[in-house]
């Protein structure tokens, strides 16, 4: 639901108007059952005080700047893959605003680092749909709750 939202937020009035038809999966970009030959860590961890790097990295793989959606069977195609042929297979088969970045990213590897830049990206648009509630909004909901 996340996920679709944020991809309804991405769409432009230069984006051709479509409907999302059938299931979707949701996909991690960096695999759950990556190897790290192919998903080699980040060469600066955004490690928390006193964490390990594994640590690190599972705390960061299930965050929303991992994930993206793919058709079951283009995630079937690419899921544990290099980086480099899943970036190609998305670009080749996903028309989604979700996965558009990845035309113009040109990284030969993905880490942890940019599952954390990539979120912060898709940030933007949750609080565009999402917005922080006024103070106006708090004293009324406080005044219900009383």
């Amino acid at each position: 639901m996340v996920l679709r939202a944020l991809e309804e937020a991405m769409r432009t009035s230069k984006t051709e108007g479509s409907v999302l038809q059938g299931k979707l999966t949701v996909e991690h970009i960096l695999p759950q059952k990556g190897s790290l030959e192919d998903y080699p860590y980040a060469e600066k961890m955004p490690a928390n005080e006193g964490e390990t790097i594994e640590q690190t990295h599972f705390r960061i793989l299930h965050t929303i700047g991992n994930l993206t959606l793919l058709t079951q069977e283009l995630n079937s195609s690419v899921s544990n893959g290099p980086y480099p042929e899943k970036r190609a297979e998305i670009i080749e088969h996903s028309d989604l605003r979700l996965n558009a970045w990845l035309r113009k990213d040109e990284k030969k590897n993905w880490s942890e680092a940019d599952i954390l830049d990539r979120g912060e990206t898709l940030f933007t648009y949750a609080k565009d749909i999402w917005p922080l509630p006024t103070e106006v909004a708090i004293k009324v909901a406080g005044e219900i709750s009383e």
